[in-house]
């Protein structure tokens, strides 16, 4: 009964969630409630949901958690591949029809993007593990202890070298700036390492203060799992394009270049026959 209602829950908060954005942005419709597609994806919060809170009432050796796993990838693989193609599909064929005249349109069904389907999984970790606290808080105790001087120095290391990596990058990049999309990738990395970095850093330095808040392991822990998520999202959604942005506007400021230095050589040209 529990995994069925933290499942609910999910879905409750991801449509609550998903009706707020469309209220904040002046579209408020309470047929989200019952509809398909949009931010967060109520499907990938449910199956999430599901997943996490069997992984911390039953194990991960347990058959429920394997199975609400495998129900996990087969709806959030038909949400993103098979339900987006056919939705994406009915839209174009609606529109066609409307331009016919005919009243009697095709049901569009609409799967979601990546965005909404990592957006939805957040809610569902988040709500599992709210839902199923007390399973899991006493097992994450030894995240409320100092670590010991050993991890402390690897922590310290971890995060001194994603400062030098961040200043690495920022020094590399600074000579292809005069392209735009590098421009935004040294932006971009600048921010996503020394934020992080720094921020891990005063935490590795709290922790030689014993015996206070300050000093637990619990930090450090989030820093780096922030970090690398932060890492992974923006490698999905802009680091893969950066090649072919790249190779598009270095051609065309190469054009640019060759267009001025034509000009400039008939401005000369004129200005010597001026003479």
């Amino acid at each position: 009964m529990q995994l069925i209602l933290v499942a609910l829950g999910a879905w409750f908060i991801a449509q609550i969630i998903k009706f707020s954005i469309r209220a904040f942005n002046g579209q408020p419709n309470f047929r989200v409630f019952y509809q398909s597609g949009g931010m967060p994806s109520a499907h990938s919060a449910t199956v999430i949901a599901l997943a996490t809170a069997a992984l911390t009432t039953q194990g991960y050796q347990s058959p429920i958690f394997g199975l609400s796993v495998v129900i996990a990838a087969i709806v959030i693989y038909d949400s993103l591949g098979v339900r987006r193609s056919s939705g994406e599909q009915s839209v174009v064929i609606n529109a066609l029809l409307r331009t016919t005249g005919k009243n009697s349109l095709v049901r569009e069904i609409l799967g979601h993007t990546p965005s909404e389907v990592v957006a939805g999984s957040a809610v569902g970790i988040v709500t599992g593990l709210l839902f199923t606290y007390g399973e899991w808080a006493e097992n994450l105790s030894w995240l409320a202890e100092s670590p010991t001087d050993a991890e402390r120095l690897v922590y310290l290391g971890v995060f001194a070298g994603i400062v030098l990596l961040g200043i690495a990058l920022r020094v590399a990049l600074t000579r292809f700036r005069s392209v735009d999309v590098i421009g935004k990738v040294s932006s971009v990395a600048w921010n996503a390492f020394m934020l992080p970095g720094f921020f891990g850093l005063l935490t590795s330095l709290l922790q030689f203060q014993t015996g206070r808040a300050g000093s637990w392991r619990l930090w450090s822990v989030i820093v780096i799992v922030v970090f690398f998520t932060v890492q992974l999202i923006l490698t999905w959604k802009f680091y893969f394009s950066i090649k072919q942005k790249y190779e598009e506007q270095s051609s065309k400021l190469k054009q640019l270049r060759k267009h001025q230095r034509r000009l400039d050589k008939k401005n000369k040209k004129s200005k010597r026959r001026k003479k």
